[in-house]
């Protein structure tokens, strides 16, 4: 199976999957690793994947995410040379990649709070009534989402709707205070990349990519992770 994934990695197919996969790790502030400190959580070990600062990640939301995209891989790669089969390795490192994500957006949450975000009542009411996903034909309805959408949200995904996008909104906060904050330095923030990039692989090292604004803002959201307590849990 690695020697056709080879053989068939000039194909616009394989490059945006592992593109993809590649990017997702990027976006989320460059963090790829995340110490595994297992412990025992009894009934907690069949609906909950991991615990950041005593807050659960839902099993059933990381395992909706995993099937997605393994359903969604198996379309791209339908029509193609490559084998139909998947390799064990692939989907090792596609669930270490949704595992991080989630882990990583439970942790934003804890450091935009502790930095005095937060999202209100009625920023949170207004993201759902203006959102096109739960109006049927343009109109809100508001039977329909407390009796029929939100209990077949945490049906499938094994949490509250509302808690999930209260956390979605405070992630797109933060990602907008480091950019607000930082985005006057740019240009001393691209200077001090170069720099930094010439002196440890000569000047003859190619073009270097924009730092991101937020750059600074993710150094301490670093600083802050390390001291959260993460447990993933084992399935039981």
């Amino acid at each position: 199976m690695l020697d056709i994934m080879r053989r068939q990695a000039s194909s616009w197919i394989i490059k945006i999957i592992f593109s993809v996969i590649i990017l997702s790790f990027i976006v989320f502030f460059g963090y790829t690793t995340f110490t595994n400190r297992y412990s025992r959580y009894n009934s907690l070990g069949q609906s909950q994947i991991a615990m950041v600062d005593g807050y659960p990640i839902s099993r059933q939301k990381y395992e909706v995410l995993y099937q997605g995209s393994i359903q969604q891989f198996e379309k791209q790669v339908q029509g193609s040379d490559a084998d139909k089969s998947i390799p064990e390795s692939f989907k090792n490192l596609l669930k270490k990649n949704i595992l991080d994500q989630l882990i990583m957006k439970e942790s934003n949450e804890h450091f935009a709070k502790k930095l005095g975000l937060q999202v209100s009542d009625q920023a949170l009411a207004d993201e759902i009534a203006h959102n096109p996903n739960l109006a049927e034909d343009g109109h809100f309805n508001v039977s329909d989402y407390q009796n029929r959408f939100l209990p077949f949200y945490e049906r499938k995904y094994g949490e509250d709707f509302e808690a999930a996008l209260r956390k979605d909104m405070l992630n797109d906060q933060l990602n907008l205070l480091g950019n607000s904050l930082f985005a006057p330095w740019q240009a001393w923030l691209d200077a001090d990349l170069q720099s930094h990039k010439t002196q440890k692989s000569g000047p003859q090292s190619g073009d270097v990519k924009s730092a991101t604004t937020s750059s600074l803002l993710n150094l301490w959201a670093d600083s802050f992770r390390e001291k959260l307590k993460i447990d993933v849990i084992p399935s039981q």
